[in-house]
């Protein structure tokens, strides 16, 4: 019944049994939990199945004339984006999201890097941090 619909509760209902009594004897059987996973994978290989469909045979919708209802044609849609998912998902190293970022330090020009020591470091988040405060506390415009 997971295997048709993906759904626990759908599949709970349908075999009479309460959807918080699959969970229970999921966590208890470990041959219940390995088939409830089995019947995942099945229902996700149908699912890629009809994305896939959709996606190269397309989904034939019919075309009706205006306030009449009247069927006067048909036409076959296809989904790039369901195509899209699938390929990621397929060849994910060819289709996966690239993006990149380039750092630069003020106005454009190089990033420096100190190589301070820890007594350095503290030294220049304590000034820093001084700094914060200072300009945190000066008088606004609106005041």
């Amino acid at each position: 019944m997971l295997s048709s619909s993906g759904n626990v509760t759908d599949a709970a209902r349908r075999s009479c049994i309460s959807r918080r009594e699959w969970y229970k004897v999921r966590k208890e059987d470990p041959y219940f939990a390995a088939d409830w996973d089995e019947a995942v994978e099945e229902y996700t290989d149908h699912l890629e199945a009809e994305a896939d469909r959709r996606a190269v045979e397309g989904v034939t919708r019919q075309i009706y004339f205006d306030n009449k209802g009247e069927v006067i044609g048909e036409t076959r849609n296809y989904s790039d984006t369901l195509m899209i998912f699938r390929l990621k998902g397929l060849r994910p190293e060819m289709y996966k999201e690239r993006s990149a970022n380039e750092l630069s330090g003020p106005g454009g020009g190089p990033l420096v890097v100190a190589n301070l020591t820890d007594e350095e470091l503290d030294a220049r988040i304590l000034e820093l941090s001084e700094k914060l405060n200072e300009f945190r506390n000066q008088p606004g415009e609106a005041e």
